[in-house]
């Protein structure tokens, strides 16, 4: 289903969120577009054309982000291949990006 948007009401939108509609560079980046997808999220069923826009674009750039720089498969294949003798790999390096996350700035 398109859309349609009123094009002067997206781009306040985007200004009102204070972040650029750019691909996600940096973890301080990441976690502003998450607060908005966040923000967003909450009003699921009162959103405007343009406010689920905003919301599919958001989320398509943190799920590449997260593809990029959280890619658990890729993880887990270097933690093996580093760890052959190890029985619990796959816990091992889950616990290991809960605990980055979790210690992150």
């Amino acid at each position: 289903m398109t859309l349609t948007i009123d094009h002067n009401n997206y781009l306040q939108l985007w200004a009102e969120v204070n972040i650029s509609p750019k691909v996600i560079e940096t973890e301080i980046e990441y976690r502003q577009f998450l607060a908005v997808a966040e923000s967003l999220l909450v009003n699921k069923n009162l959103r405007t054309p343009e406010e689920t826009t905003l919301f599919q674009l958001v989320v398509k750039l943190i799920e590449d982000y997260e593809s990029e720089h959280y890619n658990l498969a890729r993880l887990h294949k270097n933690y093996v291949d580093q760890n052959k003798s190890s029985q619990n790999t796959f816990a091992g390096i889950h616990f290991g990006l809960i605990q980055r996350t979790k210690n992150a700035p």
